[in-house]
């Protein structure tokens, strides 16, 4: 009797979570439809501003100059299996709002000094695509102080970086693409198309589905 109860529990809790991650992969396939409906698209700053939600993968002509020498070495980071990091810094537009930048990657070799870069221009003129900010899927610590010169970070903290500062940043950052910086661009957001996103959704359904028929044949029985 009680592995009968604990049988119909189990199937309740797999139809449950069936459904759950059904809806949510749901949810990613429209979310995906439209990342690759504005992914290569043009935009301008000023229309991305008007946007609700931004298309992430658009692109877009960037310009501006330098706010600071705040620059952030985001840790971690692969190309090609060689360890490395992206380098992030804040620039102030014509219209003198301000973006976070990702410059693009570039090896560490010796984790006992801070990565060495190049000379850096005053100003910048390159190409860019929309990107949500870089975010580790399980955070491990806390973020460290904002500094006022280069510091590793291991994720990007949007709140830390504006509070800093006293600045604000939209709810995104951009990402060079055109390596005009000198550093290795390796962006790519779209790795899974929509139609495996509802592909998965109907396994995850067809789960609940069958637990929840196995739970009323054991009901009736």
């Amino acid at each position: 009797m009680i592995v009968k109860v604990l049988k119909q529990y189990l199937l309740l809790a797999l139809a449950c979570l069936g459904l759950f991650l059904g809806f949510w992969q749901w949810e990613r396939a429209n979310d995906k439809r439209i990342l690759e409906q504005a992914s290569g698209k043009q935009f301008t700053l000023q229309e991305l501003s008007t946007m609700s939600t931004p298309p992430w993968g658009a692109e877009l002509e960037l310009e501006g100059r330098w706010l600071n020498n705040w620059t952030g070495f985001l840790d971690n980071q692969l190309v090609d299996n060689v360890a490395g990091v992206d380098v992030y810094r804040i620039l102030q537009l014509p219209t003198s709002s301000l973006v976070l930048v990702n410059l693009g990657w570039l090896p560490w070799n010796d984790r006992s000094l801070l990565p060495e870069i190049r000379s850096i221009a005053a100003t910048l003129k390159a190409r860019v695509k929309v990107f949500p900010y870089a975010q580790p899927a399980l955070k491990l610590g806390s973020f460290p102080t904002v500094s006022e010169d280069k510091q590793l970070i291991p994720w990007v903290e949007k709140g830390l970086i504006e509070e800093r500062f006293a600045i604000k940043l939209p709810d995104y950052e951009l990402r060079v693409v055109d390596n005009t910086t000198g550093f290795i661009s390796h962006w790519q957001l779209n790795t899974i198309s929509a139609e495996k996103h509802l592909g998965y959704a109907v396994q995850w359904w067809l789960l609940a589905s069958l637990s929840m028929g196995y739970w009323i044949w054991l009901r009736r029985a």
